[in-house]
């Protein structure tokens, strides 16, 4: 299993890595002051771990060295929470042509089906308006559609927007 690495940029405009792997109900990794996203996939610490933590599961991770009283202690708590509120409910496994879709596209994906403008969609995730434009873009070409309502059609057909 190959992980993929992507990155995102923080409320305080801090560009992180992460790293995504596996298939099916996701877990998060948060690493402590020695992991890397890229390095621990090879590590023969970590390396058996982690491929058998993404037999079954989506497995996201992300690096932090932070303490308590750290000033981006609270900007990770609420990453971290939002994390989990993403995540909380079911999401159905990708139909086949959704395999192309990265983490962060089938959560924008989720948001569109639910009928939610790119502006809250951009609030929901703590990402930039511009940013939810190329994710709405990009997955409009890989799904090859070409308008916002065939695109919520096509993502409640396979299952998202439920709830």
């Amino acid at each position: 299993m190959r992980q993929k690495i992507n990155f995102c940029t923080s409320q305080d405009g801090v560009c992180i890595a992460y790293a995504t792997a596996g298939r099916g109900p996701p877990l998060m990794r948060v690493g402590g002051w020695m992991t890397h996203v890229e390095r621990d996939w090879n590590s023969p610490v970590w390396q058996h771990w982690l491929k058998e933590l993404t037999r079954e599961h989506t497995l996201e991770g992300k690096s932090h060295i932070l303490q308590r009283d750290d000033p981006g202690w609270p900007i990770f708590v609420n990453e971290f929470r939002r994390f989990l509120a993403n995540h909380s409910h079911d999401r159905p496994e990708p139909p086949p042509d959704f395999e192309t879709l990265t983490n962060r596209e089938l959560a924008v994906l989720e948001e569109i089906a639910q009928g939610l403008s790119n502006p809250v969609i951009s609030e929901h995730l703590s990402i930039s308006p511009k940013t939810t434009r190329n994710h709405v873009s990009n997955i409009c070409s890989k799904l090859s559609v070409s308008s916002r309502a065939q695109l919520i059609v096509k993502a409640r057909e396979a299952g998202f927007g439920a709830h």
